[in-house]
């Protein structure tokens, strides 16, 4: 079973590096190769004690399925490469965009003071980054959506809107705590502005690149993100070991709780990596041999966005939400999520192929949807890059189904084209 495991997940990566010699720099594959491959790569190097239940066969076989799915689908899945000379315009007005970044962060104060009693719990050491209120939940989850229209009509000029989305992700990561909304957040509009080409978006095709900035702004500009990034990486160690000790209850770190025994390069910042995403695949495997599939093949656990964001489920016959993640077994209170893949296996057992093989079909009709409108709907370009960067985050929850997925694309449907028109400038490369 390991042996076809890899030999199917090296087809994977020598397809990821086809396409990128290609210039397909943003296919499924490249999410898949940094978000799911290389941390479980890292959870077969064995750093940590806690590593006590053997590899099972079915955690090969889920592998194993989506891999050869993933090959399957490459003969289908077009080559999309970067659109040289595309810009986003923006129409709406900033008044539009003002309303909607206050609506989104006055919906994060109520929820968070109805989960906590405070509008900044994480600023007083209360940690509600699992809570979410009803209704609110909405606007909250819609994260992407607000940092993509600010970031978007920024480039398009509004260079101030890009305040909102350093305020943003600042009150996510330091006022709730949740460091991994905004981490999200952030790798989509990454991906989104990469794309568009972050010298043709704010310049435009014809002032592209012949004086660009000077050497000093440069380097001025590398040392100024080089201490944000580090105080970030900082400020996510220190708050993992907040919670590993109880903000100070316990002299334990969060290395300790996880019992990380790998090399420590970059002092704390390589376990809270090893505890967040290669120690989800152990808790995978562990919860293979321990719990098994309990679901059924109407997938609600699988499928949470359909159930529980748009039929409600749960508010109308009371079927619980998270039973899948309610019915794990955990080996330590710092390392709890098992994967996005634990939800399709609880759900189906071995035919995890049948969600998989759904999940890439929504892939592939946003990939040709992309492909076919790439110079004419901002809509297709926001939308795919708000649902395929999800499954970097795969190796740590079901990310791809979460409960707004649905919601947010019904919503970025009907903003987007309202919102921006591409103009198409590729004339000026020739």
């Amino acid at each position: 079973m390991s042996f076809v495991f890899w030999i199917t997940t090296i087809a994977c990566i020598c397809t990821w590096i086809f396409r990128m010699c290609k210039g397909d720099y943003f296919s499924i594959l490249t999410y898949v190769v940094w978000g799911i491959y290389l941390p479980m790569f890292l959870f077969f190097a064995g750093w940590s004690v806690l590593f006590l239940t053997p590899i099972q066969d079915d955690f090969y076989w889920i592998f194993i399925a989506f891999n050869m799915l993933l090959l399957l689908f490459q003969f289908v899945d077009p080559i999309v490469k970067l659109p040289r000379g595309l810009r986003f315009s923006y129409k709406l007005g900033p008044v539009f965009l003002v309303v909607v970044d206050s609506l989104y962060l006055l919906a994060m104060f109520i929820e968070n003071y109805m989960g906590s009693g405070k509008i900044l719990p994480g600023l007083a050491g209360i940690d509600i980054h699992t809570f979410h209120a009803p209704l609110f939940f909405y606007i909250t989850g819609a994260t992407y959506i607000v940092v993509a229209l600010n970031t978007l009509a920024a480039l398009d000029g509004k260079k101030w809107l890009l305040s909102f989305d350093i305020l943003v992700v600042v009150l996510l990561f330091f006022g709730k705590s949740a460091r991994m909304d905004a981490f999200i957040a952030i790798v989509e509009c990454i991906s989104l502005v990469a794309f568009i080409g972050i010298t043709d978006a704010i310049n435009g095709a014809k002032e592209r690149s012949d004086k660009g900035p000077s050497k000093i702004k440069k380097v001025i500009t590398a040392v100024l993100v080089s201490i944000v990034l580090l105080f970030v990486v900082q400020a996510g160690i220190n708050i993992g070991n907040n919670r590993m000790n109880s903000y100070g209850r316990y002299d334990i770190t969060y290395g300790d709780g996880i019992g990380y025994s790998g090399p420590e390069l970059f002092g704390d910042a390589l376990s809270l990596y090893y505890g967040y995403f290669p120690f989800s695949f152990y808790n995978l495997n562990n919860n293979i041999a321990c719990v098994g599939q309990q679901g059924t093949f109407a997938g609600v656990n699988s499928y949470r966005s359909l159930y529980f964001g748009v039929l409600q489920f749960d508010n109308l016959f009371n079927v619980p939400l998270n039973e899948a993640n309610d019915s794990k077994v955990i080996v330590t209170k710092g390392a709890t999520v098992t994967t996005g893949f634990w939800d399709f296996y609880y759900d189906y057992g071995r035919y995890c192929m049948i969600p998989l093989a759904i999940t890439l079909g929504i892939y592939i009709l946003l990939r040709h949807s992309l492909a076919n409108n790439l110079r004419k709907s901002p809509t297709c370009i926001i939308a795919y890059f708000y649902w395929v960067p999800l499954w970097f985050f795969m190796s740590f929850n079901d990310t791809v189904w979460d409960t707004c997925v649905l919601i947010n694309l019904l919503l970025i449907a009907v903003i987007s084209k309202r919102a921006f028109t591409l103009i198409d400038r590729q004339d000026d490369f020739r």
